[in-house]
């Protein structure tokens, strides 16, 4: 039994599909159509920018928005121009020239000192958050957020629908819910709505290993996606027991321990939270779905460089726009 997604009624369940299991190595992110959203419009060369200048003498405000007009232009460029040599980076790379990509843009991004690269709606970027995606480190909470409030903002707000049915909370506001009341933190009907929503969580005493848990209203099951699998999840039984007593859960609720690829050190954990918060997204999207992922293989330091490759677009985006 499937779940399915209808230009009319949304997400259903259909019983006479049988969602087929990917099989394919995968970052998440390479399955989003990210180059689809730049949307950039062709620009004209200098020359003929040039030919078109009018005879008569231009005014010092029309000349000075010429001038940022220029700026944006080569702005957008040189981004396009980045992402036509990103597109020739095939993901079969060995992991040391992965490695050396890595490292090539985060030392074009870092700053000596602390400083706020991007504000992205509710997600502020800083310098130092950089260092937590460069391979052997530990994956953040605001580079978690940055991802998800990018699928938020680009792919589920973009259809009533999709906005409506699929709710992606930050891992902070996961967090909180576990200690505060619920309407502190969330307009409860903001997700009764909600099909399925997607809960990054920090399951561990110490803080430092991530899972995603994801609730489907549709079928009562929750699913975990664990890729270094626990035997229990004491936070996500917190975070059911207070769906319940506000009623956006119903009835009994089918706990799911998904099979995944299992990560093979103590860093990749919020990676493959990410790489499986997109291709789920992607799925829920643009296929049948029944969230089985146990015949993917991921790829971690690629993910890694693919976050790197979103975080300078989003920054030159926001360069070009100011």
């Amino acid at each position: 039994m499937s779940v399915r997604f209808d230009e009319f009624k949304g997400f259903v369940i259909d019983p006479n599909v049988k969602a087929l299991k990917p099989q394919e190595t995968t970052t998440g992110i390479n399955k989003l159509p990210v180059y689809e959203i730049l949307n950039f419009k062709p620009v004209e060369s200098e020359e003929n920018e040039e030919s078109e200048v009018k005879e008569k003498k231009k005014s010092k405000s029309q000349r000075k928005i010429e001038r940022q007009q220029k700026k944006i232009r080569i702005s957008q460029r040189k981004l396009q121009q980045r992402l036509m040599e990103d597109q020739k980076f095939e993901p079969d790379y060995t992991p040391i020239q992965i490695t050396n990509e890595i490292k090539k843009i985060y030392l074009s991004l870092s700053t000596k000192t602390e400083t706020k690269l991007l504000q992205y709606q509710s997600v502020s970027l800083y310098s130092t958050d950089l260092s937590q995606i460069l391979p052997g480190e530990w994956i953040n909470d605001n580079i978690i957020s940055l991802v998800h409030e990018f699928l938020s903002m680009n792919y589920i707000n973009s259809n009533s629908l999709y906005k409506k049915s699929i709710k992606l909370l930050p891992p902070t506001v996961v967090q909180l819910l576990l200690f505060t009341d619920f309407n502190d933190v969330l307009d409860v009907k903001d997700i009764e709505s909600a099909k399925f929503i997607f809960l990054p969580a920090n399951e561990s005493e110490e803080g430092d290993h991530w899972v995603l848990g994801v609730l489907d209203l549709l079928r009562n099951k929750f699913f975990i996606y664990d890729s270094m699998m626990s035997e229990t999840y004491q936070i996500f039984d917190n975070l059911l027991d207070k769906f319940k007593k506000l009623n956006i859960v119903t009835g009994k609720i089918e706990i799911i321990r998904v099979k995944i690829e299992q990560q093979s050190n103590f860093d990749d954990c919020g990676v493959f939270l990410i790489m499986i918060s997109c291709y789920l997204i992607n799925m829920l999207l643009n296929e049948d779905i029944n969230f089985d992922l146990s015949s993917l293989k991921f790829n971690p330091v690629k993910a890694r460089l693919d976050i790197f490759k979103l975080i300078r677009f989003l920054i030159t985006q926001d360069e070009s726009a100011s």
